[in-house]
């Protein structure tokens, strides 16, 4: 009963954004959010889009960058995925989350 709760929720939020998105079409930040509420629902390519549409709104979203490596990752692009964490780390150095998670997607390549 939980899960279908969760499950719903992510889905009221997913039609919530949209609308929002409706109503700010240049906002980067509801693309984000909505493309979280996709990966939550294992929705990775439909989320990878909502990143790659806030990354061209905002070329240097580090946080669309670095949500999208996820989404990649989860349907096994690693090379994309660690593409935006290089991003990530090219327009924020020291951002460390990155850096842990280039060291992960590096060693499932190195498998």
């Amino acid at each position: 009963m939980l899960l279908k709760a969760v499950l719903t929720n992510h889905h009221d939020l997913i039609a919530d954004y949209t609308k929002l998105i409706e109503a700010n079409p240049n906002d980067s930040d509801i693309y984000v959010k909505r493309g979280l509420a996709k990966l939550h629902r294992n929705d990775c390519n439909s989320a990878i889009i909502d990143f790659k549409k806030a990354i061209q709104l905002k070329l240097n979203f580090a946080e669309a960058y670095y949500y999208r490596s996820f989404a990649k990752g989860y349907t096994a692009d690693l090379n994309g995925s660690l593409a935006d964490l290089n991003k990530v780390l090219e327009i924020q150095p020291g951002n460390r989350l990155a850096q842990d998670e280039l060291v992960k997607v590096k060693k499932l390549m190195a498998k």
